[in-house]
């Protein structure tokens, strides 16, 4: 879902930017996962580094921390402009070796970059 704000948060902020990378780019790439995991405090934001282990286009797999909490959460390339990359969406996946690459997200894809880009010329 996208939210739209009464007022432009993002110039008293700043912004994250998207990217859509090629598997290339992504696999065994360093990784950061933002959230508020629901085993932490209340109103609290968390964030968990990682490694992408598979990509499997929609997914990517890794092994950063991500806890339920975390889901609709940014998971960022670790690089010097920290790109959004994908969308936290769940943990183990079924039949997951223990501890290999069981977190995964959504890749930002055009469709993403499209609402985006459609919701930042809509007027309130």
């Amino acid at each position: 879902g996208i939210i739209i704000l009464d007022s432009n948060l993002g110039e008293k902020t700043g912004w994250l930017k998207v990217a859509k990378k090629s598997t290339k780019d992504l696999l065994n790439k360093d990784i950061i996962v933002l959230g508020r995991g629901e085993d932490k405090p209340f109103n609290t934001l968390w964030k968990s580094e990682g490694r992408i282990g598979e990509v499997e286009s929609p997914f990517i797999y890794h092994d950063a921390d991500a806890v339920g909490g975390n889901s609709g959460g940014p998971i960022l390339l670790k690089d010097s402009s920290h790109p959004i990359i994908a969308i936290e969406i769940a943990g183990k996946r079924e039949n997951a070796p223990e501890g290999e690459y069981n977190n995964h997200g959504f890749l930002i894809n055009d469709d993403i970059i499209f609402a985006i880009e459609w919701n930042k010329k809509q007027t309130l």
